[in-house]
């Protein structure tokens, strides 16, 4: 049952960006706005927008995430390690020290933002956890909104997103209810 669901949660998203591109989303559009108006200039125009690539994270982060979790010690120190090389690279973007390329993270960060609701959804779903499977459906919904009209020749890529997303919640809602009976 967990493993039909996370695969549902993986087709969901991926029909969802085939629907909608990366590129015409409102989410993304927002985060090159706020990039480019830090930086100066257009930087996620220069990244890969691949959301196989962004789903393809999202599973090996949220897989790793799970997999930590079993052992508390070893969770809490990857936590601090985490936490500490991001805020020591976020401590030497501003005094101006380049050992570490910024193309390179800011292209891991534009993947594991289009593969975050698959990070979430897969710890919602193995641990049992109602509200990452809610913050997982709503930001499956909601990240590939854009302005775009779909066409009729869409309708099958629709019906399937349809269908995999109901999946997903259906099975993933019940395991997580029958599981604390």
């Amino acid at each position: 049952m967990q493993a039909i669901s996370t695969f549902s949660l993986i087709l969901s998203l991926g029909l969802a960006y085939v629907i909608n591109p990366v590129e015409d989303s409102f989410f993304f559009k927002a985060i090159d706005g706020i990039i480019s108006g830090l930086y100066g200039q257009d930087v996620f125009d220069e990244l890969n927008n691949s959301a196989l690539a962004g789903i393809l994270v999202g599973l090996f982060s949220g897989t790793m995430f799970v997999f930590l979790t079993v052992n508390k010690k070893v969770y809490d120190y990857t936590l601090i390690s985490f936490f500490t090389i991001i805020i020591l690279i976020f401590v030497a973007s501003f005094r101006g020290y380049d050992a570490f390329p910024y193309h390179v993270t800011q292209q891991l960060f534009l993947w594991f933002w289009l593969g975050l609701p698959i990070a979430v959804g897969i710890v919602g779903i193995w641990q049992d956890s109602i509200g990452n499977l809610i913050m997982a459906a709503f930001l499956v919904l909601v990240m590939p909104l854009g302005l775009s009209g779909n066409t009729n020749d869409e309708i099958i890529y629709i019906l399937g997103f349809v269908f995999s997303f109901m999946l997903f919640i259906e099975l993933s809602y019940g395991h997580t209810r029958y599981s604390r009976l």
